[in-house]
């Protein structure tokens, strides 16, 4: 590559970079503080001087989120004159505008699972429009799966219901194990267990777990409530309310404290 055409800006005095040969002004904003909510775009104004105006900036555009820090209005973005605007700070690719052409370009490998649609790169030509070209790069990829394990009881049911899903190519996968539906008394499995069994087959596991613990009447009739299995049950049943999390320590407890006082 032509030296000529690599430039850092690393100086806050220094935000435009003229290229003769292609009759083009790039203008670019360093990011020289973690939290910043000034915005790049009263740094920088279209130059004159050349035919294109590119810029490369690094900050939140107002999308319904929290765009305080090196904030990017809409408004701005439309009128201040550039031909192409490349953004930094979204890890997913993402077109914000068409005229003028406005792009997050996102990470070119995943960097979080919860911005699916990185590991891209941007192509863009400019000949009067802006053409915008999408080419994968990454090498791994996203894979949500959720997993029912209403009926199963065992270790041994819960990694053969895993084989059946047939995942593919999980070693190169960011994997996010959803357990879903409902549990008993005599599940013995773990999230623990599970995760243990699964953490070495792929690339990166993230196991959530929001199966419920519902007892069957013939549950509660094996346990009557005149014995002490009975009322720790009912006991704890009494102590669920409304916050989730704090519901799914409850049926952990109940469905532990059983196995105890069976002395299992």
């Amino acid at each position: 590559m032509n030296p000529e055409y690599i430039q850092i800006f690393n100086q806050p005095n220094k935000t435009t970079w003229e290229i003769p040969a292609l009759d083009l002004t790039v203008h670019g904003v360093s990011l020289t503080k973690q939290k910043d909510n000034s915005s790049p775009l009263d740094k920088i104004s279209k130059s004159n001087r050349t035919k294109y105006n590119v810029a490369l900036l690094h900050g939140s555009v107002e999308m319904g989120n929290d765009n305080t820090n090196n904030p990017l209005e809409l408004s701005k973005l439309k009128s201040v004159g550039f031909d192409y605007v490349a953004l930094g700070d979204w890890h997913s690719t993402k077109k914000i505008l068409d005229k003028p052409a406005v792009w997050y370009s996102g990470s070119p490998e995943l960097i979080n699972i919860d911005q699916a649609g990185c590991g891209n790169v941007l192509e863009v030509v400019i000949d009067g429009a802006v053409n915008v070209k999408e080419t994968k790069v990454g090498s791994i990829d996203v894979l949500k799966v959720n997993l029912d394990v209403t009926g199963l009881k065992t270790l041994n049911e819960i990694n053969q219901k895993i084989r059946e899903l047939a995942l593919k190519d999980i070693d190169k996968k960011f994997v996010e194990l959803t357990l879903t539906g409902l549990r008993n008394l005599k599940s013995s499995f773990r999230t623990e267990e599970i995760f243990e069994i699964l953490k070495d087959k792929i690339y990166y596991l993230k196991l959530k777990d929001t199966s419920k613990l519902e007892l069957s009447q013939d549950e509660l009739d094996d346990y009557p409530e005149e014995f002490l299995i009975g009322k720790y049950i009912r006991l704890l049943e009494l102590k669920k309310g409304e916050d989730y999390s704090q519901n799914k320590i409850i049926d952990e407890a109940i469905q532990l404290g059983v196995r105890h006082l069976q002395n299992k």
